[in-house]
């Protein structure tokens, strides 16, 4: 069963196939355009979201010298309790995103740092793709037609795994430039 935007639902969803993946040339991520999140709780006291949407802005505004907007949601619907953030940087050529997850006894403001401190680490980066959209976006890249390529900020095993799995199934070429850890430059070449 899908859900419209609206929020109502329906009974069938209308799904219209690509008949061609076409190849993407992803090297600069270009100027920020903004950066936006949120901050949910399920559970638990509205502080806690409040209290992450909070440590998260001020840390982006005198670190990071930007403004940013954070939602916060209260009463997620859940089995149990937890609180999450998420935030999203907005470039003109790509999108980046960073996420936590709250913990029993982790304080929210932690929370609130290991996702700006994601996001920080990305943008003092080379590279226009985060790592953890890297491999996600190879099965895509090497079922296109044509040549592709993407720059990340850091080059990871699953990444590397991730192609050679692939290098296993399809017939094409790749070229992995920059070591794990590092920024690099991942291509297909289709023959």
């Amino acid at each position: 069963m899908g859900i419209l935007s609206e929020g109502r639902r329906q009974d069938s969803i209308e799904i219209d196939p690509v008949h061609e993946l076409k190849p993407i040339s992803l090297a600069e991520r270009g100027l920020l355009k903004k950066v936006r999140g949120i901050s949910a709780i399920s559970n638990l006291p509205n502080h806690v979201a409040e209290r992450q949407r909070e440590q998260a802005l001020k840390r982006i505004q005198s670190e990071l010298k930007i403004e940013a907007e954070i939602t916060t949601l209260y009463d997620i619907p859940s089995n149990g309790s937890g609180s999450f953030l998420f935030l999203v940087a907005e470039y003109e050529k790509t999108l980046a995103a960073f996420s936590s997850l709250g913990a029993r006894g982790k304080p929210a403001e932690k929370v609130a740092d290991e996702a700006v401190d994601s996001m920080k680490d990305f943008m003092e980066s080379d590279g226009c793709i985060d790592p953890h959209l890297a491999d996600q976006l190879v099965p895509f890249m090497a079922l296109a037609k044509r040549n592709s390529f993407f720059t990340t900020t850091q080059m990871t095993e699953h990444l590397l795994t991730n192609l050679w799995v692939i290098g296993h199934f399809l017939k094409l070429k790749t070229r992995c430039l920059g070591g794990i850890g590092g920024p690099g430059r991942v291509e297909f070449v289709n023959e």
